[in-house]
């Protein structure tokens, strides 16, 4: 069927079919796989997996061939939907068991006395004391007497 897919690709070996079309769309490109991946958003040793009938592409990484090659995705979502068919279910991950009894709960945590300043704290506490002792000298300097401060000893 002219533009389409072939109705014996969606019977035999849809992967390897589905691989085949996406290798021909890539020759078509004129592209590396490095220039395909900023395109299709995948890196390129996924896409050379999928060209390589590897892993089933992402729905989104067959619509990108088909735009930089210029043609039409519908084209190819029957073989796209056949190939996602055939791989049967999709994989769960490993899920943790459940504990079989459960757990008693952690004692309360203890409220910790408060730690003395440190980081930013410690810092601006060492600025205001900084601050205090130039305050300090500069009003006994503008209320000592003209002759300066002398102690009877």
């Amino acid at each position: 069927m002219p533009g389409g897919i072939e109705s014996s690709k969606l019977t035999a070996q849809p992967l390897s079919s589905l691989a085949a079309e996406l290798r021909a769309l890539h020759r078509k490109t004129g592209r590396t796989l490095r220039e395909m991946e900023k395109v299709a958003l995948a890196s390129d040793s996924s896409l050379s997996r999928y060209l390589g009938a590897k892993t089933l592409p992402p729905w989104q990484v067959v619509e990108a061939f088909c735009r930089q090659a210029g043609r039409d995705p519908a084209e190819l979502r029957a073989l796209w939907e056949h190939a996602k068919a055939a791989r049967g279910p999709a994989r769960q991950p490993a899920r943790a068991p459940v504990p079989a009894a459960p757990v008693p709960a952690a004692p309360a945590p203890t409220v910790p006395a408060p730690a003395a300043p440190h980081g930013p704290e410690l810092g601006r506490w060492v600025f205001i004391a900084a601050a205090a002792a130039c305050l300090a000298a500069l009003m006994t300097r503008w209320f000592a007497p003209p002759g300066g401060l002398h102690l009877q000893g």
